[in-house]
């Protein structure tokens, strides 16, 4: 049932920045999905080979990461469905260690849907995995006893089933 005036989006799936920085690969009925928080073109230091490459970062909901989409991709970003704050699919990727930063490079992803705003509170996966502990979100209560709403994310398990359809899905303009 869908509640008036809420939007609804298709659930991101927990915990797909640690797994996809640990390079664990989902099965083809579990894949990942994310938010894109941001595109960006960058420049290429070979004269040779003038492909347009992309960053963009992907965020689960709790944490963010960078990831180079793969020139197979770049139609997506040029016809404008790849852009800041859709929801994708990731299909095929793998995670690099380029001087001493993981990076993600997306070979195939699917856009689900574009969605009006940043879901969730990502934090930098880079950073948080250098603090000692991170807080457990159980034991995170809001202040003064409030009730906060939060978008809904699926328990962590490596990449759980999810298969939503176009048809179940609200036309996007």
């Amino acid at each position: 049932q869908f509640t008036a005036g809420l939007t609804y989006f298709p659930m991101l799936t927990a915990g797909a920045v640690q797994a996809i920085q640990q390079n664990q690969k989902p099965t083809s009925n579990n894949l990942p999905v994310v938010q894109v928080l941001a595109v960006k073109q960058i420049q290429s230091n070979n004269k040779q080979n003038r492909q347009d490459r992309y960053r963009i970062v992907l965020s689960d909901g709790q944490f963010y990461q960078q990831a180079m989409l793969g020139i197979q991709q770049n139609n997506l970003v040029a016809n404008d469905t790849l852009k800041q704050n859709c929801i994708v699919r990731l299909k095929e990727y793998l995670c690099n260690d380029i001087h001493g930063k993981k990076i993600v490079i997306i070979l195939n992803l699917e856009v689900i849907q574009q969605a009006e705003k940043l879901i969730g509170n990502p934090q930098n996966i880079d950073t948080a995995s250098q603090q000692p502990s991170l807080p457990k979100k159980e034991n995170i209560q809001p202040p003064n006893n409030q009730q906060t709403k939060q978008t809904p994310i699926q328990k962590p398990n490596q990449f759980p089933a999810q298969n939503p359809t176009r048809s179940s899905l609200p036309a996007t303009s």
